[in-house]
């Protein structure tokens, strides 16, 4: 800012500030601080426009221009505006496909088509629009595999394929094509151990394993196999506290945490041991309180403290524990609450907050409070 101030508005001089709110940005959203992260991406992206009307649509310019409108989209996504999001990601798109007209099949505008492809289906799947979802990432994945082809297995090729592979495998799963989403889940497992051979136990190479083998263990366990399911729910809890021992208690690290022992409790429930579910379950919201303190009240954190509430209350129901089981229902219904009424009616929204109220209802029935069971099921009902 001070350059800018000494030197001007020259074209160097924004180019590197809207570089440095990027950064800002980056770091910003890294320890969690969500709108202040968006606050600085939208400056950088206003700084972009401005360069792309004085320079016009130079390749430097576009590329730029189509980071910061991912980054603008990440925040956006993040914060839980999912259909500014979905703007800032179709706007970086379509520059994307110009410059791919403009310069051809280089590996760095494919790269940035693929990666501008999934962030258009992430939103799509967010949105509940499934189809539009895997179309984009069917795109995605044949860019990386001509990567691939072209390039050949470099540790950033062979991670984007892992990537791409993993959404495709998350869409076909969510479509309820659970053969086909094991079989894309199984290649990115695959392709995620070669660059562990390759590269070692690294943060990213660890998250990644984590990440897929979570994966693998929900199509096995859709599939009815859960002694596979938790065998592979069990493989990425482990990877997972060897991150929290290489990296610390970090904000991703915790939510991995918590979402790789919820995973391991759902499968020792299915497989009848409820008080080890119980712990794992006990240990998973544990870990999202302690995020709630140190994090805003994002969207993510939300649901995910309502996730972990209602699965403590699912442990203590089986356990015949009705009152506690109640206790849990009926704090995991304020947060699903406070989700709707930032939110609106998103699919998932609605569908968390249905069933929330749906087992407010159960612990009333159960509980002999008739009335108050009525009242929530007829609220879910006509959600």
């Amino acid at each position: 800012r001070v350059l800018r101030e000494r030197l001007g508005d020259t074209p160097q001089v924004l180019r590197d500030l809207s570089v440095s709110l990027d950064n800002v940005g980056d770091a910003a959203r890294a320890l969690g601080r969500l709108a202040e992260a968006e606050r600085a991406y939208a400056e950088s992206l206003a700084v972009r426009r401005v360069l792309r009307e004085r320079l016009g649509d130079t390749p430097q310019v576009l590329r730029d221009l189509s980071i910061s409108l991912n980054k603008v989209g990440d925040a956006a996504s993040a914060l839980g505006r999912l259909e500014d999001a979905e703007r800032a990601y179709a706007e970086s798109l379509a520059v994307r496909r110009v410059l791919r007209e403009r310069l051809g099949d280089t590996p760095e505008v494919l790269r940035d088509l693929s990666v501008s492809l999934e962030r258009v289906g992430d939103a799509a799947n967010a949105l509940g629009r499934l189809e539009e979802a895997e179309r984009a990432y069917a795109e995605s994945l044949a860019v990386r595999r001509d990567l691939r082809q072209r390039l050949g297995d470099t540790p950033e090729v062979l991670r984007d394929l892992s990537i791409a592979l993993s959404k495709r495998g998350d869409v076909a799963h969510a479509l309820g094509r659970l053969e086909e989403a094991e079989r894309a889940y199984a290649e990115s497992l695959a392709v995620r151990r070669d660059l562990r051979q390759r590269l070692g136990d690294t943060p990213e190479v660890l998250r990644d394993l984590s990440v897929v083998l979570e994966n693998i263990g929900d199509a096995a366990h859709a599939l009815g196999r859960l002694e596979e399911a938790e065998r592979a729910y069990a493989e990425s809890l482990a990877v997972m506290r060897n991150l929290r021992q290489h990296l610390g208690d970090t904000p991703e690290v915790l939510r991995d945490l918590s979402v790789a022992l919820d995973r391991v409790g759902d499968a020792a429930r299915a497989l009848g041991r409820l008080e080890e579910a119980e712990r794992a379950y006990t240990e998973s919201l544990a870990v999202r309180r302690v995020l709630r303190q140190r994090l805003d009240d994002t969207p993510e954190k939300l649901r995910d403290l309502s996730v972990s509430l209602s699965k403590v209350g699912d442990a203590a129901s089986a356990l015949g524990r009705l009152e506690e089981a109640e206790r849990a229902y009926a704090e995991s219904l304020v947060v699903s609450r406070a989700l709707h009424q930032r939110m609106g009616d998103t699919p998932e929204v609605l569908r968390d907050l249905s069933v929330s109220l749906s087992k407010v209802g159960d612990a009333a029935s159960t509980l002999g409070r008739l009335e108050e069971a009525e009242r929530a099921y007829a609220e879910s009902l006509v959600v």
